[in-house]
């Protein structure tokens, strides 16, 4: 079984793709570690005449029987202490790292793109001569794209409304064509003749008079109005 996993195991690493130059810069880490943790030891640890050890922290200053109990004290208790010594081995290859890298890994430029866009984020290009591209061209010409696209859907949709609109009416007129009662309803009403009768232009019309029947003609009189009596009293 264990065979059988080993060689399952070296059969799946054989399809990966392994840089010689990385290895052996990992390995130079590596040395460089174990050195950095090698010093840090002896920096921060004295031993007095009697052969025990004290941890030369401020803060700590805690006593051991020798130098082995005082090792395991450091690796243990003040491993932040190291890791942050073994960090600095890392700087040198990381350093040429980003030096040949087109695109390198460093937080993206905020470039002022005036108060339409306001404030985008640019990546920094370039090894020797970094630099960020202005994104304000690409998205002035992505906005007027933007506008002409919504411009056409405009149109079309004004066209699609009169188009359905002459269609309506089109089948509106056909169905009162084809209506029998279609022809008196769209004779014009009567014209009504107008009662507005204009002062300034009256028409002078002349009016006969008879008198050959004025003698038969009887006038009364209006009934006369009774007198009220005084009472004496």
């Amino acid at each position: 079984a264990i065979q059988k996993t080993l060689r399952l195991t070296s059969d799946e690493w054989n399809d990966y793709y392994v840089s010689e130059e990385v290895d052996g810069q990992a390995l130079e880490i590596e040395a460089l570690e174990q050195r950095a943790a090698t010093e840090f030891i002896n920096q921060n640890g004295v031993v007095d005449e009697d052969g025990r050890a004290r941890c030369s922290f401020p803060f700590c200053r805690k006593l051991f029987k020798d130098e082995n109990f005082l090792q395991k004290h450091l690796l243990k208790k003040h491993s932040d202490q190291l890791l942050a010594e073994q960090a600095k081995c890392h700087d040198a290859y990381m350093m040429m790292a980003w030096d040949v890298e087109e695109i390198r890994p460093v937080p993206p430029v905020l470039v002022d793109c005036g108060s339409s866009f306001g404030y985008i984020p640019s990546p920094v290009l370039g090894s020797t001569h970094p630099t960020a591209e202005d994104p304000e061209p690409a998205l002035w010409q992505k906005e007027e794209q933007e506008q002409e696209r919504r411009r056409l859907v405009q149109q079309q949709r004004q066209r699609q409304k009169y188009l359905e609109e002459q269609e309506r009416r089109q089948q509106r007129e056909l169905q009162q064509r084809q209506d029998p009662d279609y022809q008196m309803s769209s004779l014009p009403p009567p014209r009504r003749q107008k009662a507005f009768v204009d002062v300034d232009d009256m028409k002078e019309e002349k009016v006969e008079l008879k008198f050959e029947e004025a003698d038969h003609i009887v006038i009364k009189q209006p009934p006369k109005k009774k007198k009220k009596k005084k009472k004496l009293l």
